[in-house]
């Protein structure tokens, strides 16, 4: 199963957190599961998500999808996210 990384820079982290544990169901939906968060040390603000991701096709649809860009802005995402969909 491939695995997908998505590079975030954010604002606030629990604003955005509230926001990121409010879409678990839209994030299921898009074929993506088992997502752990970490954060940079040396910057709080940057934040890399990496989980499950049922295909490649899926993960780049939802996140191109108008309603998660929507999401995401209001959740305090800066920029464009960098996704990464990789397999061993």
């Amino acid at each position: 199963m491939p695995k997908c990384a998505v590079e975030l820079q954010i604002g606030d982290y629990d604003h955005w957190r509230q926001s990121y544990d409010r879409g678990h169901a839209a994030r299921a939906n898009a074929g993506f599961s088992n997502a752990r968060v970490f954060h940079n040390v040396d910057n709080p603000s940057e934040i890399l998500v990496v989980g499950d991701a049922e295909s490649a096709d899926k993960i780049h649809a939802f996140m191109a999808d108008p309603a998660q860009r929507e999401r995401m802005q209001s959740g305090g995402v800066q920029g464009e996210p960098k996704v990464h969909v990789i397999q061993d």
